[in-house]
């Protein structure tokens, strides 16, 4: 019932940790965005970079970005 989420600065050993505690089932992309000091794009980018040499399978990357909090708060898609 737990969920982890991506707001770890960019740091791709400690996403890499998240993906093998909780599972791409039960992580969610976290942004951080009140707290980032450019006003938004600073932590998306970063955690976005961070993910990608993760190199996880497309349904994996689709769940971790968006699918788990779509079904979260049961939105279609």
């Amino acid at each position: 019932m737990f969920h982890g989420d991506t707001v770890v600065d960019g740091s791709e050993a400690a996403l890499r940790c998240g993906v093998l505690f909780f599972g791409a089932g039960h992580l969610l992309f976290g942004s951080d965005c009140p707290f980032d000091p450019e006003r938004r794009p600073m932590f998306i980018r970063e955690n976005l970079r961070a993910i990608e040499p993760l190199g996880l399978p497309a349904e994996d990357l689709r769940k971790v970005l968006f699918g788990n909090a779509a079904a979260i708060m049961r939105l279609p898609g």
